[in-house]
Order: C-alpha cells, then structure tokens, then sequence
C-alpha cells in the first residue's frame, strides 16, 4: 500500500488539538506522518503538538503564520513523503478506524479522491439543534450525492497537482471548490461511509452565529452556485415576507404557522427534546440573519468593497 500523510491546518485549537491527535496517533492504520501547519497559534496549540512529537516522530509541524486553509493545506500536501493525502479539520475527532476506512478504497487504482463522512458531537439540546443546520444527518444521507468536505477526504497527490491545489485565494467554502475542481477533471470519487470522524457542535449562540455567517461569507466570496442558490432562497422568503406584510398580512399569518411547522418538523425528529421546540425557531432565525449578513460581505469582498 501506498505511503499516507494525513495533512491539518490549525489556528488556537489549544483545547481541541490533543482529542484530535490522540486518536490519530492510535489507529488501526498508522499514518505515515502528521503534517501539521500552524498559522500562528497565540494560545497553547504549538506547545500541545509539540508535547506529542517526544513520543511520536511521525508528527511533523510547520508554523506558516497568516497563512489561511488553503495555503496552509497546499504547503501540507507539497512536503508530505506519501502518495496518498488524508485531510481532517481540527475540532474532529476521528473513529479509530477513520483512516483504515477512508483509505482502503485505494486499493483500487482508478480510485482519486475518497469522501468519508462526519457526524455531529455534542449532547446539549442547542448542539443537536445546530446540527440540523450544519451537517448532513444519517436520514438525510445520499451516497450519490453527498459532497465530502475537508474534515474527512482523502485523494491522490497527483490528481492534487493536476488540479492546482486548493483555491488560495479562499479561506472558506475551499474544500468545496477544491472537490468540484476534481469532479470536473473526471476524477472518480468513491464514498467510504464508515470513515467517520465526530465534529463537535459550537455550543453558544455567539459562535452558531459566526459560523453561519462565515459560511455564507465564503460561499458568496466563492461563487458556489449549490449553496448560493439555497442563499437566495433564503433572500426570497424574506422578502416575499415583508411584501405580504406590506400588500397582504392576512396571508402571512396563515404562512407563517406552516413555515414554523416546517422548522421544527425538519429538525425535531433527530433533537427529540421538547425544549427543541423554542430552539430550532429561533435557530433558524439566527441561521437566516447569519446567511444574509454573509452573503453581503461575501458579495461586497468579492466586488472588491471589503478586504
């Protein structure tokens, strides 16, 4: 089998890098090396990885300060030794079986770029309430069409090169364009569903706000037409909303109800608390205002208005 280098960027994850490293180090399929690229940690980060290279060499670190996930990644991906490049995101926390998984279907050689799949972590209601809006649950699983993201991915270093690396210029939503930069050389992709790593869930509205909003942000910056579209969605109901406000609030009442039904219908099945009844509404709300405001800074950058 081929080498593997399993390549991570970080930024002030002092609390969350040791859960992270901790089961890499143990898996069932040892990586040949740990690349880690610190964008210049202010916290402990540097320090925590550093106490885990005494006992393990295979962990190289890289401390490229101001450098965003793309570059951080591409600088990763040019030092690693192996053939094959796994890629996490700190703040996951793979199964001990992530990389065994997430690489055996290179065994077959047509096979590029291998999607695992991530499920959310947290035990509040607020968490669970949250993953409805940022993961894709078990229920709502296609295998034909899910879309692997960069908390559990895997491809050949060579198709990597043939597409030119992550997108650079992008500090958000780069995975995304970095996958549909594969697609469309033809890359053939294949889903390891039990390549799991556990992503936990932000646990204050504060922070459920400003991922939202940067999500938005970089999907805009991006032009990424799937999520821009579901954006726009989002502007649409809004503005549909203050038009019958204004023309016709009779017919808004009416709407309103089915739209709060929706809400909770989508996700209560999966928090199963009654307190998710308050939480998913006002969830969604935040999500809304997070999507609109980051959709227009993403806009406004992208037009060359902001930095």
């Amino acid at each position: 089998m081929a080498k593997v280098s399993v390549v991570i960027t970080v930024l002030n994850e002092q609390d969350s890098i040791g859960k992270l490293l901790k089961p890499l180090v143990s898996q069932t399929k040892k990586p040949d090396e740990i690349i880690l690229i610190d964008a210049g940690s202010t916290d402990r980060t540097v320090e925590v990885i550093k106490k885990f290279q005494r006992t393990h060499k295979k962990i190289m670190l890289l401390v490229k300060p101001g450098a965003n996930r793309s570059v951080g990644r591409n600088i990763g991906v040019e030092r690693a030794h192996g053939s094959i490049i796994a890629i996490t995101d700190a703040g996951c926390i793979p199964k001990k079986d992530w990389l065994e998984k997430l690489t055996d279907p290179f065994k077959d050689k047509s096979v590029d770029v291998v999607g695992g799949y991530y499920k959310p972590r947290g035990n509040s209601v607020f968490q669970k309430s949250l993953a409805v809006y940022t993961c894709v649950l078990d229920h709502q699983l296609n295998p034909k069409t899910f879309l692997p993201a960069s908390r559990s991915l895997a491809f050949r270093k060579e198709i990597w090169k043939k597409v030119g690396g992550f997108p650079e210029h992008l500090s958000t939503c780069e995975d995304r364009v970095f996958v549909e930069k594969l697609k469309k050389t033809k890359a053939k992709f294949t889903f390891a569903k039990e390549a799991i790593v556990y992503w936990k869930q932000k646990n204050t509205w504060q922070d459920a706000f400003i991922q939202l909003y940067t999500y938005a942000k970089g999907d805009t910056e991006a032009l990424y037409l799937p999520h821009v579209k579901k954006i726009l969605l989002v502007w649409a109901r809004y503005l549909l909303g203050i038009l019958l406000l204004v023309t016709f609030p009779v017919l808004l009442l009416f709407i309103l109800p089915q739209h709060l039904a929706w809400v909770i219908g989508k996700g209560y099945s999966y928090v199963k608390d009654k307190r998710a009844l308050l939480t998913l509404p006002l969830l969604q709300l935040t999500a809304d205002l997070a999507v609109m405001g980051g959709s227009l800074a993403g806009f406004f950058k992208r037009r060359g208005v902001l930095q």
